[in-house]
């Protein structure tokens, strides 16, 4: 009876932790299965037209939606006092995601002051599906 008891603990703890999806077509079916999905983001492996800082970050998106199956598109907001662009001072931070099937990957980020939703700044970040983007269920 232990035997039993230990082999069917040991078949949910191997089924219940977090997979790293390797492909579009992986994190597809996730969304198709109604997984919760966390995104990390290793920003120094990625481009963009600004200076990026060595910052990984981890996000589970509020949203998250599969267009014909060739791109998939996410969306975060999120209340911050600690932006460099503006220290000390409440803002909002929206971040759009977007996954092409070809692994190609773009973090779209846009600033606001938080008291009336004034842009600050926006830039994009342009990453890889395995390089500088990573995807788990």
């Amino acid at each position: 009876m232990k035997k039993i008891f230990i082999t069917v603990l040991a078949v949910i703890c191997f089924n219940s932790y977090a997979g790293e999806l390797k492909s579009f077509s992986e994190v597809a079916k996730a969304i198709t299965n109604g997984k919760q999905l966390t995104w990390v983001w290793a920003i120094k492996e990625c481009t963009s037209e600004i200076d990026l800082p060595d910052v990984t970050t981890a996000v589970r998106p509020n949203a998250v939606m599969l267009i014909s199956n060739e791109r998939i598109t996410a969306s975060d907001r999120h209340f911050t006092l600690n932006d460099p662009s503006l220290p000390d001072t409440p803002a909002f931070a929206y971040s759009k995601y977007n996954l092409q099937s070809n692994g190609q990957a773009l973090l779209s980020i846009t600033l606001m002051q938080a008291k009336d939703y004034s842009k600050v700044k926006s830039y994009k970040i342009h990453c890889e599906l395995g390089k500088g983007l990573t995807v788990f269920d």
